[in-house]
């Protein structure tokens, strides 16, 4: 199984791993690389000029891979990409090939885990492992609007959400928040990404983003705990 990654995610890649990077359909057909270096550190915060795909473009592009590969495991950025063109792919290709997706923007450090998983030699099965991440940020909701934004906003708060819902808890920091969710949970060791600095922690497994992660504007850290493994091929 070939793995797709949407290059907005930011997740980071062994190069030992055969993976495609799909970089984002911008507007003058701009880099993202170098869209983020121009605009990241100027006072107003702007968009990225995303162009949004057609089901036609994502039919043509995909299915290209489909047709090489086969087998497809897509971590995609459903703010980026659009979630029902891509089921609309997956049902077209319907079963002769397999199209199989996953919301990296949800839960980046799930995703983070899959791709291990499957670099040590694991296959994912059609029913993957849940999602019940959690997720550190100094923004009470990761909307659409706030994603795509491009330049640093420091917030005096910090929140805590389970996939995207606001839990009751809140601190200064976000290693505050982070040390409650480890020390609530002594026993689960726990793999975590982000585009902030966290230092070694017991049961902790962290890895920065890439400098072309989205969000851009906001603080972001992902955690999932991790399951018992037992699907290898």
């Amino acid at each position: 199984m070939r793995i797709l990654i949407d290059q907005t995610l930011g997740i980071p890649v062994s190069k030992d791993m055969k993976v495609i990077i799909r970089e984002p359909s911008l507007k003058k057909k701009q880099k993202l690389e170098e869209i983020i270096e121009k605009r990241e550190n100027r006072l107003l915060k702007t968009r990225l000029p995303v162009l949004k795909r057609t089901t036609e473009v994502e039919l043509a592009e995909i299915g290209m891979l489909l047709k090489k590969h086969r087998r497809i495991l897509y971590i995609y950025d459903s703010k980026m990409t659009d979630e029902g063109a891509l089921q609309r792919v997956r049902n077209w290709y319907l079963p002769e090939y397999t199209l199989q997706i996953v919301d990296g923007s949800r839960h980046r450090a799930y995703a983070l885990y899959l791709l291990k998983m499957m670099g040590e030699g694991y296959s994912p099965s059609r029913a993957l492992p849940p999602a019940n991440g959690h997720l550190i940020s100094n923004v009470k909701r990761i909307t659409v609007s706030n994603y795509q934004k491009i330049g640093r906003n420091p917030k005096k708060k910090c929140y805590l959400l389970s996939g995207e819902q606001l839990e009751n808890k809140k601190s200064e920091t976000n290693l505050a928040l982070l040390d409650q969710l480890l020390k609530s949970h002594p026993e689960t060791k726990f793999i975590a990404v982000g585009n902030t600095e966290v230092p070694e922690m017991e049961n902790l497994e962290y890895y920065p983003l890439e400098k072309w992660a989205f969000p851009n504007s906001v603080n972001y850290l992902s955690i999932f705990p991790l399951p018992e493994r037992s699907d290898r091929n």
